[in-house]
């Protein structure tokens, strides 16, 4: 989902591949991702171009925002795994900001990197709060063992390439997304407050006096997780 960071009354981009990965995946480059074969190549361009045209849609009507690449990871740690096109490598040491698919905040925000990245503000913390264990976090500020660091699409869209679009991929347990009636609605709240804190009142923007509030906010991305997780 690419989602705006003024609170405009539009509704968050959502963007879903719904063909099986071992046909075509879209988080992979085109080669490895189609394997050459037409009808999967037609798919990848296609799933991209609704991202490109999403991305140029929110940084031309809103100057800046943030894609979350979600999908669904069956390692024995059973973490939410956040992606930041960091290493693990790059997290067990002190990662720049300038290499990572949330560069342009950590360019605009009045946070930290460390703190946007690990730290008491960051997404990883905020889930952990509600009963999520993640990574990166406060708690685990570098992952044990498997680890998913962001696929194609947060490293092409993200910010790290340039660009006022920020990008973090989320990978979700199975035991999370089993029980997605209770655990999505929690996240998408997580979710809208990140945003929130993030982009919206980080803008000076007075939430309070805005078409969109955090409970409006927190149901657009319910409507869009369900959809996800369902399938």
């Amino acid at each position: 989902a690419v989602v705006s960071t003024q609170s405009t009354g539009e509704r968050p981009h959502l963007v879903i591949c719904n063909i099986n990965r071992r046909k075509v995946d879209v988080n992979r480059d085109l080669d490895n991702g189609a394997q050459h074969n037409p009808h999967a190549e037609r798919t990848w361009h296609d799933y991209h171009a609704f991202i490109r045209q999403a991305r140029l849609n929110v940084m031309r009507n809103c100057g800046r925002g943030i894609i979350f690449d979600v999908h669904g990871q069956s390692h024995p740690e059973k973490l939410v795994e956040l992606g930041y096109v960091l290493s693990s490598d790059d997290l067990h040491a002190v990662p720049l900001p300038e290499q990572s698919s949330i560069r342009c905040l950590s360019l605009c925000s009045r946070y930290n990197f460390q703190n946007i990245l690990r730290g008491p503000q960051s997404l990883g913390a905020r889930l952990s709060r509600e009963g999520f264990a993640a990574v990166p976090s406060p708690a685990m500020p570098a992952p044990p063992t498997n680890y998913y660091s962001g696929g194609y699409t947060v490293q092409e869209w993200g910010s790290a390439l340039g660009g006022s679009v920020d990008a973090i991929q989320l990978e979700l347990p199975f035991h999370i997304r089993e029980r997605y009636k209770t655990t999505g609605i929690v996240i998408s709240s997580v979710l809208a407050d990140f945003i929130t804190d993030m982009y919206i009142l980080n803008n000076s923007i007075n939430i309070r006096q805005s078409q969109v509030g955090s409970r409006c906010i927190s149901q657009l991305f319910w409507e869009f997780v369900e959809k996800i997780f369902y399938i």
